[in-house]
């Protein structure tokens, strides 16, 4: 059993390997501190799902040969932005939109 399960963290180890991905956004500005504004020109490295780099400049200081190159050159980008805010499930039920100018059974 203790074989098996080392084989199988073997494969999943080399299958994640296999699928890594890194890309580099090339973006017409970034904001990376809003006290900053605009900060122009961006390069953006994106390794396996993560920012690891934002440089300044239109262009990336290297590409390897499998990197995927995504163009925003006339785009603003915020990198790192979530939603805080999201309702995962849930029923509004009704007409919602109309809620906060309709009285509920005739009570505000």
């Amino acid at each position: 059993m203790i074989r098996s399960v080392r084989l199988a963290s073997i494969g999943l180890a080399i299958t994640a390997s296999a699928v890594a991905k890194t890309q580099v956004i090339r973006a017409g500005n970034v904001i990376t501190d809003p006290a900053k504004g605009l900060e122009g020109p961006a390069v953006i490295t994106v390794a396996d799902g993560r920012i690891v780099s934002v440089e300044t400049g239109s262009a990336p200081s290297s590409i390897g040969p499998d990197v995927e190159i995504i163009d925003l050159g006339g785009k603003v980008v915020l990198p790192g932005l979530m939603d805080l805010h999201v309702h995962l499930a849930g029923d509004a039920g009704g007409d919602f939109r109309d809620r906060p100018s309709t009285p509920m059974n005739g009570v505000w």
